[in-house]
């Protein structure tokens, strides 16, 4: 007896809903390695070097990381700094990386060692 693709021999049931074995692996992987960020917001400014490292060091985009770039410009940005009340802060003090909990996170060495926890950075020469 030949068999067609797809044809189950007698008595046995072709499962057509078979999961992929290399594909169930690999996004186990993933999801492993990417973790979900929540809804955060890193606050810059033009020309502020340590705004610039943390998004060249760090996949922003692939965390879901919403970046607002303060300035005259863009007061959208300012009043959301401002409704998490840390105009004071962002004077001295930025980036700021604001967490779905409303806390904040300064320094571009502790949100970049943060941000890295949920495993992903950009190649050290990219």
């Amino acid at each position: 007896m030949r068999l067609n693709p797809g044809d189950a021999p007698d008595g046995l049931e072709r499962r057509s809903s078979a999961p992929n074995i290399f594909g169930v692996f690999f996004e186990s992987i993933f999801k492993s390695t990417v973790k979900e960020v929540g809804d955060v917001t890193l606050f810059t400014k033009i020309g502020c070097e340590k705004c610039e490292y943390v998004k060249k060091t760090v996949d922003l985009n692939k965390l879901g990381v919403k970046v607002e770039v303060l300035g005259p410009d863009n007061p959208d940005s300012l009043a959301h700094l401002a409704w998490h009340e840390l105009v004071a802060v962002a004077e001295t003090q930025l980036p700021i990386l604001v967490l779905d909990d409303s806390s904040s996170i300064t320094g571009a060495i502790r949100i970049k060692n943060y941000l890295a926890t949920f495993g992903v950075q950009r190649p050290a020469n990219g």
